[in-house]
C-alpha cells in the first residue's frame, strides 16, 4: 500500500467519524427561558365568564375576579324561586372564547346534593333552542317539562371559535319546601384541534 493512499484513507475515516459525532443528536438539554403568565379576572380571562347584559345577568356577579351565580334576592324585591316549581332563566351569564383556538366547553356540578330539595342545570341558548351543557344528571333534563335538548358526548359541549360568545341560562327545579341551596359549578373548556 502506498503512503498517499494510506493518508487519504485515514483522512476519509477521520472525516466520517467527525460527521458522525457532529450530527446534532442529543440526549438532554436544559435551557432557561422567560415565561410571563397574567392571572386575571373571570371576565378578562381566555375563557371569559361574565354576567349577561340582559335583565337575568343580575343573578351572576363577579366578586374578587370570580363569577358566582346567586338566585336569591333581586333589585325588584324578589327573594328566590317558587317552591315545587320549574324555573328557567335565559341569558344569566356569557361565556366568551378570548383565546386563539376553537374550544368546546361544558359544565359539571350535578345539581343540589344531600338534603337540598332544589336541583339545577345550565343550558346554552342557541337561537330559539335551549341546549343542555351539563355532563351529568341526565335524569334532571328528562324530568324538566320545558324544552331543553340534551346532547351526549362531544355534541353535549358547546363549540366556540376564537372571539365567539354563548349565552348561558339556568334551570332550577325546586322542591315543595322553602330552603336555601348551595353547590359548586365547574366549567371545562378544551381546544377542539380544528384550527
Amino acid at each position: 500500500m502506498n503512503r498517499r493512499k494510506f493518508i487519504l484513507g485515514l483522512g476519509a475515516t477521520a472525516a466520517g467519524g467527525v460527521s458522525l459525532l457532529g450530527s446534532g443528536a442529543f440526549t438532554s438539554v436544559e435551557a432557561e427561558r422567560n415565561i410571563t403568565v397574567n392571572v386575571t379576572s373571570d371576565s378578562d380571562a381566555f375563557l371569559g365568564l361574565q354576567p349577561s347584559d340582559g335583565p337575568n345577568g343580575e343573578y351572576a356577579t363577579e366578586s374578587n375576579g370570580l363569577l358566582a351565580l346567586t338566585v336569591t334576592e333581586t333589585n325588584a324585591g324578589g327573594s328566590g324561586v317558587n317552591p315545587d316549581a320549574e324555573t328557567l332563566m335565559d341569558d344569566v351569564l356569557t361565556v366568551t372564547n378570548q383565546g386563539t383556538q376553537e374550544i368546546s366547553f361544558l359544565f359539571s356540578g350535578c345539581g343540589m346534593g344531600g338534603w337540598f330539595t332544589s336541583r339545577f342545570g345550565v343550558y346554552v341558548v342557541d337561537g330559539n333552542e335551549r341546549i343542555s351543557v351539563m355532563t351529568c344528571d341526565a335524569n334532571f333534563d328528562n324530568e324538566l317539562e320545558s324544552d331543553i335538548t340534551r346532547r351526549n358526548g362531544l355534541d353535549g359541549q358547546n363549540v366556540l371559535e376564537s372571539g365567539d360568545s354563548a349565552a348561558v341560562g339556568v334551570a332550577i327545579k325546586s322542591g315543595g319546601t322553602t330552603s336555601k341551596s348551595r353547590n359548586d359549578l365547574t366549567i371545562t373548556a378544551e381546544a377542539t384541534g380544528n384550527d
